[in-house]
Order: structure tokens, then C-alpha cells, then sequence
């Protein structure tokens, strides 16, 4: 599942500006990986890039690769010395954009505070510049960053260096796990496991369950699709997974069904990335999950996270390509930017549609068919018999996204590895 706060839709201006800024070849590479939001390319060489770069150019690129890379404070650092010391080189345009991921990381450490005072001064500031709607998701991310201003910041205690969690799976063909209210666990409720949904959820009837706290309603959320509905957002003191406790869990509280499409389909709750991130180390296989506190060895960061969403590194023989992670999603599949980068021409496929469902509504969407396609992660080699090209607009923000890895891609291997300390993610 999909769920996004905000569109991040002025955070792009900083590609418009940046070639205004270029003085050296270096600086020059930088902005070309930018221009083509090639984040796993620029992480890669930026290592020698930054020997030769001026020093505006070094924070700049430090300031989004620490923000995608799962360091937020570092990056805020970054943006505080560019304020700083460059205020007076930085367009306009580019101070909002940086401005707005200042207040994208204070979220990602849960300083709502600081994110809800950032936020209400760029409301302010851009409120004759943006459209209705734009404006509107807006102040809904102002509203739940204000809600969330005395929650403390969520917690994992670990019952024992591992702890391995039975898998089943819901109506839709999606993976859950028990999720328990109490340490005694008797009141327990099967969540799916869902990577593409930021926040975890829940229908109200079962909020009372888990003793969430209303913190405020009526917040408009919405799925990369286009669709939006709004919800109640709430907060429990603690759930159980298996043995280890997780403390102030965020909860989206849906009024009604999650995902209301058919009488016998059921979703009554999704934990979401903002739980999963917090357990560390995962490994999920076909029939289980296992969450180790253990430390791991250090590995080439080959997955970032953007909007609390997670994006993996996939090559093919002559193309990087950045995959979202969502195992709330049963086909794995491209979009249509794939078909920019690689220069296929979409008259050369079939053409379909399908339905797909999601909080908010349901869609139509126009899809080309594509047979036989291979990508590499990290080591391994994944192979798709069918794959399909979504032609439909999707709202990625600041991300370019080249396809979805989803439940099948997991059902493929003996388990997938997500380690977010090392933002590497591999398959076995």
C-alpha cells in the first residue's frame, strides 16, 4: 500500500536551479547525477566527486544523500551550515526545497515540533504561489505534525538478540504477523507486513484493542495514484511483536474498511515502515519473520528511503534502476519511466488494463505487457517470466521511480535481507 503525506512537489525546483550554480567539472558531474535523480550512482562516486568539488557543492550533495540514505540529522546539519555560510548563492527556490527536507528529516527523528514550525513558516511563504489542492496537503502535513508535537519518539526493546515471527497471510494474498496489546497477549490482531505504507493503520472498531489515543481527525492522506480520504491519528503506548516490546506506536485509524473493495476481503490493520525501520535488522522468508538486534557488518548502502517509503538499487546490463519496496503489493512491475530510461518505444508491447485497489480508492490502470525481464540486486540475479510497464502518472516526488518490487519478488527467494543501519538490502 501507498500512503503519502506530501507531494515534496517544490522539492524538484532545486534540479531547476542547480545548473546556475555549476563552476567546475566536478560540481558539474554532481548536477548531472541530480538532473537525472540518480541517487544510487551519485552515493557511489561521490567519494571521488568530492575531491575536487567547491565546498557549497559538497554540503549541497551531503545535505540529500545524508537525507536519503537514513541520515537525518547529518543532513540537517549540512542545510543549517549552507544557510550558514552560502545563503547568499542559494536561489530562493533552492532555500524552499531545503527547507522542506529539513522538515522531511525533523519528522523522519520525530521532532514534530521542529517539522510543524518549519512547515507552518513555508505555508506562509508559498501560500500565493501554490494551487488549491497543493496548498491543502499542505496544511493537512501541518496539522498532523502539530498533532504528533507531544508524542514521544517510538521504541524498541528486544526480548532476545532474535526473535522469529510466524507469517500467515490475509484475504488479499498479503503477508501478516500477531501483533499483540499486551505482554500477556490475549487480545491480538494480524497485521500485514507492509513496507509501502509509512505509518502503520488500523480500522477504528479495532483501535480500542490496542488502547490508541485520538490525537486528532480528519487528515487528508492520500496513494501515489491520485486518490485521497482522510483519517483519525492516534497513538498506543505499546504493542507486542513476538517478544519485543515497540512504545509509542503512531497509528493512522481508519474510519471505515482499509481497503473496501470486496464484502470478504479483510485488512483490519498494516504495520507500516515507521514500525518496521525502528526494528533494525530483518529477514523475511516465505513462512516467517526474523528481527535480530544483532549489530551487522557493514555493506555498500544499495537502498534508500524517501518520504517514508524504501527504494532499492536494481541493474540491468546497461541501467541502474531505483525499485520501491512494497510488500503491500502483490506484482512486482515497472512504470513508465522505465520506458524513458531504457528507450523502448511502448508501441513495441501489448497493451491491458488492470484494477488496482487501494485507502483511498480504486483505479483503473493502463498497463503495457512485457515478457522474460532480469535485474540484478546486489549479487543476485532476479527474473520475472511476466512482468507489466504501469503507464499510469505516479506521484513519486523527488524520487525517479523505475518499477515496484513486491510480495512475488519475496515469494521467489528463500528470505530477503533488510538491514536499515546499513541501508542494504539483498536477497537469498
Amino acid at each position: 500500500m501507498y500512503f503519502s503525506f506530501l507531494r515534496f512537489v517544490l522539492l524538484v525546483l532545486f534540479m531547476i536551479d542547480f545548473r546556475h550554480l555549476v563552476a567546475q567539472e566536478s560540481d558539474m558531474q554532481l548536477y548531472d547525477l541530480f538532473s537525472k535523480q540518480d541517487y544510487f550512482t551519485l552515493n557511489e562516486q561521490y567519494p571521488l566527486l568530492k575531491k575536487q568539488a567547491s565546498k557549497q557543492y559538497l554540503l549541497l550533495t551531503e545535505a540529500y544523500l545524508n537525507h536519503f540514505f537514513n541520515k537525518p540529522e547529518q543532513s540537517n546539519e549540512n542545510i543549517r551550515q549552507l544557510f550558514t555560510e552560502y545563503s547568499d548563492w542559494l536561489p530562493a527556490e533552492n532555500q524552499v526545497s531545503l527547507a522542506l527536507m529539513m522538515a522531511n528529516n525533523a519528522s523522519n527523528m520525530q521532532d514534530y515540533a521542529t517539522s510543524a514550525s518549519i512547515n507552518a513558516q513555508l505555508i506562509e511563504q508559498l501560500e500565493t504561489q501554490l494551487d488549491s489542492f497543493s496548498l491543502e496537503m499542505y496544511k493537512h502535513k501541518h496539522k498532523l505534525c502539530v498533532s504528533l508535537e507531544s508524542v514521544l519518539p517510538i521504541e524498541v526493546i528486544y526480548g532476545k538478540k532474535q526473535t522469529k515471527i510466524q507469517l500467515d497471510k490475509d484475504t488479499f494474498g498479503l503477508l501478516t504477523l500477531p501483533v499483540f496489546a499486551g505482554k500477556e497477549k490475549t487480545d491480538t490482531l494480524n497485521f500485514t507486513l507492509d513496507f509501502g505504507a509509512g505509518f502503520s493503520m488500523i480500522e477504528e472498531k479495532y483501535a480500542r484493542i490496542f488502547n490508541i489515543r485520538t490525537l486528532s481527525d480528519s487528515i487528508l492522506i492520500g496513494n501515489p495514484y491520485g486518490s485521497y480520504d482522510y483519517v483519525k491519528i492516534g497513538v498506543a503506548e505499546e504493542i507486542y511483536i513476538g517478544d519485543i516490546l515497540v512504545k509509542n506506536v503512531i497509528f493512522l485509524i481508519a474510519p471505515n474498511r482499509i481497503v473496501d473493495l470486496y464484502p470478504e476481503n479483510e485488512m483490519n490493520a498494516i504495520l507500516g515502515m515507521s514500525v518496521l525501520q525502528a526494528l533494525g535488522n530483518l529477514q523475511i522468508g516465505r513462512s516467517h519473520l526474523l528481527i535480530s538486534s544483532s549489530k551487522q557488518r557493514k555493506r555498500s548502502s544499495n537502498m534508500l528511503i524517501s518520504q517514508s517509503s524504501l527504494f532499492v538499487q536494481a541493474k540491468t546490463s546497461n541501467l541502474s534502476l531505483c525499485l520501491h519496496f512494497d510488500s503491500g503489493s502483490n506484482n512486482s512491475h515497472l512504470n513508465k519511466n522505465y520506458l524513458s530510461k531504457s528507450q523502448k518505444e511502448a508501441s513495441s508491447f501489448l497493451t491491458d488494463s488492470i484494477l488496482m485497489g487501494y485507502f483511498g480508492g480504486m483505479q483503473k490502470i493502463e498497463i503495457l505487457k512485457y515478457p522474460d525481464f532480469s535485474c540484478k540486486i546486489g549479487n543476485k540475479t532476479l527474473h520475472f517470466p511476466s512482468m507489466y510497464i504501469e503507464m499510469a502518472d505516479y506521484l513519486s516526488g523527488n524520487i525517479s521511480i523505475d518499477g515496484v518490487l513486491g510480495l512475488d519478488m519475496i515469494l521467489q527467494h528463500k528470505k530477503i535481507i533488510i538491514d536499515f543501519k546499513n541501508m542494504y538490502f539483498r536477497t537469498k
